[in-house]
């Protein structure tokens, strides 16, 4: 990390979940995961990826949550109104 000045990025954590937000295959965009075993490396997120620190809860659920076709349907529903 020489190129990355210092306070410009957070460094993610285990339980942490990342998911991009472009790809140069669509298949991948917002295909979430869950950082895991971390154990004390330093890991920064990457150009095109959104990290998401959950303050309450159990993170597996979340993932559980946005891997779930029938939420799609939910977020829909919610466009709409």
């Amino acid at each position: 990390m020489p190129n990355i000045e210092s306070g410009n990025f957070q460094l993610l954590q285990t339980g942490d979940i990342v998911l991009a937000d472009a790809s140069e295959d669509y298949k991948e965009i917002a295909e979430p995961m869950l950082m895991k075993n971390i154990n004390g490396r330093k890991v920064v997120p990457g150009l095109h990826t959104i990290a998401i620190r959950l303050k309450y809860g159990d993170p597996v659920y979340y993932l559980y949550l946005f891997c779930h076709q029938a939420l799609d349907i939910m977020f829909i529903k919610l466009e709409l109104v």
